[in-house]
């Protein structure tokens, strides 16, 4: 479990991307979005080892379900069972 809150946790993500990659996700962020992570992620500060491993878990876990649970609208993917 982490100690990071679900805004420090996406910051923490962000972070360990590196420059290229966040800013491809940004493409898709709302004005606010960018906004308010931009600013957690000045916020942020040192963030563990074990944080950041959870983080990127926990993210990495999100993108798996929201693959799946779109996967029926997906052309030439199966439907889900």
């Amino acid at each position: 479990m982490s100690n990071l809150t679900p805004q420090q946790r996406a910051a923490a993500v962000v972070v360990s991307m590196g420059v290229d990659k966040a800013s491809k996700v940004y493409k898709y962020l709302s004005q606010d979005d960018i906004e308010q992570l931009t600013i957690e992620i000045a916020k942020l500060g040192y963030v563990s080892v074990e944080d950041t491993e959870y983080a990127l878990d926990h993210f990495y876990k999100m993108c798996i379900q929201s693959f799946f649970s779109n996967r029926s609208a997906a052309p030439g993917f199966p439907r889900a069972p």
